[in-house]
Order: structure tokens, then C-alpha cells, then sequence
């Protein structure tokens, strides 16, 4: 995955900068840069993930619209992947692409939804390849079905942009908080010189800044936790 690879050089990097410098300042910064590119990107993953599944459930969307209007004029599922594909851009309408390609040269349609839903890691996506795997088996009409779960789908795309915007305000909040606190360390290394290195060469400002970097760490991550359980 890009984000975990881009955490690991990140880490190897830090890692690789501690061996490096000796004196007792010097491991104080390698660490707390350690630290800061550790939450850099941790948090980059988690909001390319956020970003990437949310592009993925409003293209799904989209996607069972057209295939119920497909099914409704007789057309088959491979028939519609064809379409969804051509209609969708990537990253969804590459994988319709390669499902209708797959099923083309004769893979069963359970072994095409199975290894899509491995790749993409959506939960509405494994919802709506069950109802095409009990279609398959049992017949009838899916429409009606694939109706309801596209309603069902809308209805939590706006639930979710509701509570994203009750919460926008808190989360602004935490990071003009962040922001003030680098604001802060930078004018104080600027203004005071000697106060800024009695953070970096005495062993009570080591032990102040790492105080004051587990607490910001610890108050990120109980705000996150909030925030995503409103969500």
C-alpha cells in the first residue's frame, strides 16, 4: 500500500538519522522529527483511505443506477459491467472493466465479485456482489433489491456530509491548536535563543518537550476518536 510504504521509509529514515547523530541534542531532534513524521504519515494514510473509499462508495452509486436501468431493458450483467465501466472513471469503472473482461472468458461471477471486493475493501460493494451471487442462484428480479440498497447508500452519503459538517468546527479548532503550538516554538527559537536551547541541551527541557509532545500526540487522538464516533 502506498501509505504504510511511504510510513516505513519515513520511519527507516528517522531511524537511520538517530544512528547517525550522536550528542544527546541531536537525539532529541532525530526523535521528535521521528515523532512528527511518524503522525505525518500515519495521518496521510488515513486520510488517502478516507478519501479513496468515499470516491468508491459515490461512484458505486452511480454504477447500480445504471445497472438497474440495464436490467429493467434486458440486459445481461456482463452487458452492464461493459457499460459501468465506459460510464465510470477509474478508479471503479477499471475494475467494472476487468470484471466484465473476466467474465467474457468464462470465470464465474463469484470469483470475479471475490477478488474485487479483496482489492477495493468496501463493505457497500460486498452488498451489492451478494444480491448478484443470489440472483445467479436462486433467480428473479434484483432491481428492486439494488433500489433499496442505492437508497440506502445515498441516505448514508448524506448522514455522513451532515456530520461532517456538526464536527467541522471542532476539527478546524484542533488544528489552529497545532498550528499555534509550531507558531509558538518558533518564535520562542527565534526571539529567545537561550530558552529554546534549554529545551534542546538541558535534561529538563528533554523531559518538557517530550511531556508536551506525548499530551499534543494524546489529545490528537482522543479528538479523532470523538469525532469519528459522531461520524
Amino acid at each position: 500500500r502506498p501509505g504504510i510504504l511511504a510510513l516505513a521509509l519515513m520511519l527507516i529514515t528517522a531511524v537511520s538519522a538517530l544512528l547517525i547523530l550522536a550528542s544527546v541534542s541531536a537525539f532529541f531532534i532525530a526523535a521528535g522529527s521521528l515523532c512528527g513524521l511518524s503522525i505525518i504519515g500515519w495521518y496521510s494514510f488515513q486520510y488517502w483511505r478516507e478519501r479513496r473509499q468515499d470516491i468508491l462508495t459515490r461512484q458505486l452509486i452511480e454504477a447500480i443506477d445504471i445497472i438497474i436501468r440495464g436490467v429493467r431493458v434486458g440486459m445481461s450483467l456482463q452487458e452492464n459491467f461493459q457499460v459501468v465501466s465506459r460510464e465510470l472513471p477509474p478508479p471503479l469503472g477499471r475494475h467494472f472493466r476487468i470484471m466484465s473482461e473476466k467474465l467474457a472468458i468464462g470465470i464465474d461471477l463469484e470469483s470475479v465479485l471475490a477478488a474485487v471486493i479483496a482489492d477495493i475493501r468496501l463493505k457497500e460493494f460486498q452488498f451489492m456482489s451478494t444480491t448478484f451471487i443470489l440472483q445467479r442462484k436462486s433467480g428473479g428480479q434484483y432491481a428492486e433489491i439494488l433500489e433499496r440498497l442505492n437508497h440506502l447508500l445515498r441516505d448514508r452519503q448524506t448522514q455522513k456530509l451532515k456530520a461532517r459538517a456538526l464536527t467541522a468546527e471542532a476539527r478546524i479548532s484542533a488544528r489552529i491548536v497545532a498550528l499555534v503550538t509550531l507558531v509558538i516554538i518558533f518564535i520562542l527559537a527565534i526571539t529567545s535563543p537561550a530558552q529554546f536551547r534549554f529545551l534542546l541541551e538541558d535534561r529538563t527541557g528533554h523531559e518538557v518537550m517530550i511531556y508536551a509532545g506525548i499530551s499534543i500526540i494524546a489529545g490528537f487522538f482522543a479528538i479523532s476518536r470523538l469525532l469519528r464516533s459522531l461520524q
